[in-house]
C-alpha cells in the first residue's frame, strides 16, 4: 500500500488540468519561430544576390583586363559593359532585368581605368522573393569593380 501526501492529486487529475497547455504554448512560439524562419531565408536571398552582383562586376573587371589588339577606351567600355551583362545570372527571376549596369573611364594615377558597377535599385520595393513588411530591407544592392585598361596605341 503507498502512502499518499495529504492534499496531493492523483496523476491522472493532475494531467487532466494540464490539458491543451502544448497548443496554447506552440500558439505562442510558433509565430515568432515562422518569423524568424522566413528572416533568414529573406536575408539568405539577399546575400545571394550581392554575391552575384559582386562575382559579376569582378568577372567582367577580369575580361576587361586582358589587353586587346586594336581596342580604343571606348571599345573597352563595350566591352566590359556586354561582359557584364553575361555575368549577370539569368535565373533568378527579374533579377538581370532590374539592374543597372555601368562601365566609366577614369584616371589612374598615370594610367587609365575602367570602373565596372552593378546596382540593383530600390530593392526594398522590388524584392526577389516575397517578404514581410515588418522587415527591414536594404534600398540596393550594389557592387563595383575597377580595372586597369591598356589602350592599344595603333588604335584610332
Amino acid at each position: 500500500m503507498r502512502n499518499r501526501v495529504k492534499g496531493m492529486k492523483k496523476p491522472e487529475a493532475a494531467r487532466r488540468g494540464m490539458r491543451g497547455a502544448s497548443a496554447i504554448e506552440f500558439a505562442m512560439v510558433a509565430p515568432v519561430f515562422l518569423f524568424m524562419t522566413f528572416a533568414l531565408i529573406e536575408y539568405a536571398v539577399i546575400f545571394g544576390a550581392l554575391f552575384c552582383l559582386n562575382s559579376a562586376t569582378a568577372e567582367a573587371a577580369r575580361r576587361t583586363t586582358v589587353f586587346q589588339t586594336g581596342f580604343t577606351e571606348n571599345s573597352y567600355v563595350g566591352f566590359a559593359q556586354t561582359a557584364l551583362n553575361n555575368a549577370l545570372p539569368t535565373y533568378i527571376g527579374a533579377f538581370k532585368s532590374r539592374v543597372t549596369q555601368t562601365a566609366t573611364l577614369e584616371n589612374c594615377g598615370t594610367e587609365r581605368c575602367i570602373r565596372i558597377k552593378a546596382v540593383y535599385s530600390n530593392y526594398a520595393a522590388n524584392p526577389l522573393v516575397f517578404h514581410f513588411p515588418q522587415f527591414i530591407l536594404p534600398s540596393q544592392l550594389s557592387s563595383e569593380s575597377v580595372a586597369r585598361i591598356e589602350v592599344d596605341p595603333l588604335a584610332n
